[in-house]
């Protein structure tokens, strides 16, 4: 499949989603369960400081269930974290090639 065959609109929709993917599970990759903290290479930050600097209490919470979770999947082990990506991102290539097929988009 190629990239011309996507409509621009629809291209910038899966790299959006695609990197918003990417970050989450980046961000998973840096979380420390036990510690309740982003490994950063300056060293750890509370996620409670991100929770109360932002204001956004809902999503923070949303977010470290998310990483939790993930964690208990997939541990530290950043292979699994790659094969998810490379997935997430030809799944979603499909899915918007097909979408546009069927519109009629791809000429």
């Amino acid at each position: 499949m190629s990239c011309d065959m996507i409509l621009q609109a629809c291209q910038i929709s899966i790299l959006k989603g695609c990197w918003i993917h990417m970050l989450l599970l980046r961000s998973v990759s840096l979380y420390d369960v036990d510690r309740d903290v982003w490994v950063t290479p300056r060293g750890d930050i509370p996620t409670e400081i991100l929770k109360n600097a932002t204001g956004y209490v809902q999503l923070h919470d949303d977010h470290i269930r998310y990483c939790q979770s993930m964690k208990s999947i997939i541990g530290s082990d950043l292979t699994i974290v790659v094969i998810l990506q490379v997935n997430s991102s030809t799944t979603r290539c499909s899915i918007v090639f097909t979408l546009n097929y069927r519109a009629g988009a791809v000429l």
